[in-house]
């Protein structure tokens, strides 16, 4: 379970490296985003439930790549997710992403 969550980590730092090898212009900053959670059962036996890891990098309006896997714990099924987006400002106080 562990190795599998550090294979991830170590793979979405790879990723985070090629993309800063690209070229932006100044005037739009990459942000990356890597989000790692994960929940267990409080009462004994302390049983993992749910694990969720995810990278995504926004350049000016445009997210790509969005990347990640999703496990119901205890050796259950996995899902990888992907996909690419976009932001899309309406006015100020309201961004549809």
């Amino acid at each position: 379970m562990r190795s599998c969550l550090i294979d991830c980590l170590m793979f979405l730092g790879w990723i985070n490296g090629l993309a800063a090898e690209e070229t932006v212009p100044h005037h739009t900053p990459v942000v990356s985003t890597y989000v790692v959670r994960t929940g267990e059962q409080l009462q004994t036996p302390h049983v993992l439930t749910y694990e969720l890891v995810e990278y995504s990098q926004q350049r000016g309006r445009w997210i790509l790549p969005d990347i990640g896997i999703y496990g119901g714990g205890q050796d259950k099924d996995k899902l990888l997710f992907g996909g690419a987006g976009a932001e899309l400002r309406l006015n100020r106080r309201v961004v549809l992403t």
